[in-house]
């Protein structure tokens, strides 16, 4: 019977890393990303709790929490834009500059509109730019130059310099260019009447579709709706950008700074854009690792001082450790886990806790089975004994003594 436990033992135990890993698999490949592509789809109406259900700090279901959010703020990236309009075709731009820049990076280039209707909107247009990565604070431009798309140049790399006792050495690291397309066209018209009682068309809705030198992998999907418009021109004089990928999703917000008039109408000459973006969020798995490293070694230390405090007379001060570890410390460290990994990482955590047990129960079913087939062997030797050697009765008392482990 012992040995069989010592077998079923074994098999919960393999079972239970079955589980574990099983469990991981399916979760590895669909994914505990949730995002709420609902929310967020104007600049103005995105506040930190519908950004981080957006992203995927917390979701709707299962499993609710992924970390981070709200413990620590949202990473928000800020972009100011600027356009001018170069030349028009009547009151609709035909062409016109862009200059985008962030902390991390700028873009420049050129926008063209490649089919205008009536005279009165742009119905495609296309925007190339490039994008370059800025140099950080400590660090300045260096070696070759290289020309942009709007006739800029700029230096290839960054450098810096790391200096030690033995003196200081300047490295160059190369700065990443790439090359953005946005193809873009008017998806919903509106009439507008304007002061003078005639009427004018403009683009209300309007879509674009940007790739960089990635290609399609990281294209962005971007929708714009007009906000309010200008009743002397009948054109759009604000509006908003709900801009989305595989990586992250962004809003624009965007107003005509400076008119100008052609053909007798005024249209928007230049135009400027506030955008953020927050980079959809991957679930920090590796928080397993704390919850299952460091809370578990005080898990076992509370295992082993209430297992001290039940064969020790002076069971109070273990017990009291017991208490204190089990209670204060293993809880504290799985709370540090689902708050910066997520509930996925306390359920792994709390799983691996009981495979602790089934471990610890193995280790004390397979101690009995090396006694049990000890405590066999020593009585057929004490058979044995009482048939070649001793006699009847002290054979029997010797084999008695052995069963039952003297």
């Amino acid at each position: 019977r012992t040995l069989a436990r010592g077998s079923s033992a074994v098999r919960a135990a393999f079972a239970m890393r079955a589980i574990i890993f099983a469990t991981l698999a399916v979760f590895a490949h669909a994914g505990l990303e949730c995002t709420d592509k609902s929310l967020c789809q104007t600049y103005n109406d995105c506040s930190d709790d519908d950004a981080g259900r957006r992203s995927g700090h917390t979701c709707n279901g299962f499993p609710w929490y992924n970390g981070e959010y709200p413990i620590l703020p949202l990473n928000w990236d800020n972009e100011h834009e600027t356009y001018s309009c170069l030349t028009n075709q009547g009151p609709v731009c035909t062409q016109w500059s862009t200059r985008e820049e962030s902390p991390s990076e700028f873009e420049v280039g050129f926008g063209t509109c490649s089919e205008v209707v009536n005279n009165e909107y742009c119905s495609r247009w296309e925007v190339v730019q490039d994008e370059v990565e800025n140099c950080k604070e400590h660090e300045w431009e260096c070696g070759s130059s290289r020309t942009l798309i709007d006739g800029s140049t700029i230096d290839r790399s960054c450098c810096h310099t790391v200096c030690d006792d033995y003196g200081c050495d300047t490295y160059s690291e190369y700065r990443i260019v790439e090359r953005e397309r946005a193809n873009c066209e008017c998806r919903e018209t509106m009439s507008l009447k304007l002061d003078d009682g005639s009427s004018h068309t403009y683009c209300h809705r309007w879509y674009c579709l940007e790739q960089d030198d990635d290609g399609f992998y990281a294209a962005e999907h971007e929708y714009y709706v007009c906000l309010a418009t200008n009743n002397e021109g009948g054109f759009c004089s604000e509006w908003t950008g709900n801009i989305d990928s595989t990586e992250e999703f962004e809003n624009s917000l965007c107003k005509c700074t400076t008119t100008a008039v052609g053909n007798g109408t005024k249209y928007c000459s230049a135009w400027e854009c506030d955008e953020r973006g927050l980079d959809y969020f991957e679930p920090k798995l590796g928080w397993i690792a704390f919850g299952v490293c460091l809370a578990g070694a005080f898990f076992i230390a509370g295992l082993a001082l209430c297992v001290g405090a039940s064969n020790n007379s002076d069971w109070f001060c273990p017990l009291i450790g017991s208490l204190a570890v089990l209670g204060i410390f293993v809880p504290g460290l799985l709370f540090v886990t689902v708050m910066m990994g997520g509930i996925f990482s306390l359920m792994i955590s709390l799983i691996w806790f009981l495979l602790l047990f089934c471990c610890a129960d193995l280790i004390t079913v397979s101690k009995n089975v090396r006694l049990c087939m000890l405590t066999r062997r020593l009585a057929v030797a004490a058979t044995r004994v009482r048939h070649e050697v001793v006699g009847e009765g002290v054979g029997d008392l010797a084999a008695g003594m052995l069963a039952r482990g003297w």
